[in-house]
């Protein structure tokens, strides 16, 4: 998953859902207050600054709707690609 750092400069973003860690990296879905589009805030204490990815909207509403545990997990893993 390649990081971008917008998609509508000067928007904010709206929090969606804490999605927990995942290979030490803090996973929070949020959208674009602007356009919608979903996106993966990433956060580590291993690494400066902050990082947001894009997410298509079925990956979005699967990630979200997954209670939090081993899938979770195990989906973020693969979507970060660790």
């Amino acid at each position: 998953m390649a990081a971008e750092t917008t998609c509508c400069p000067g928007a904010g973003w709206v929090h969606v859902a804490d999605l927990g860690h995942a290979g030490g990296i803090d996973c929070v879905l949020v959208r674009c207050s602007a356009c919608k589009r979903s996106w993966l805030h990433l956060w580590t204490p291993h690494a400066s600054g902050e990082r947001y990815a894009a997410l298509a909207d079925a990956a979005a509403l699967e990630l979200a709707a997954t209670p939090a545990g081993p899938d979770r997990k195990r989906k973020l893993l693969e979507l970060l690609d660790l």
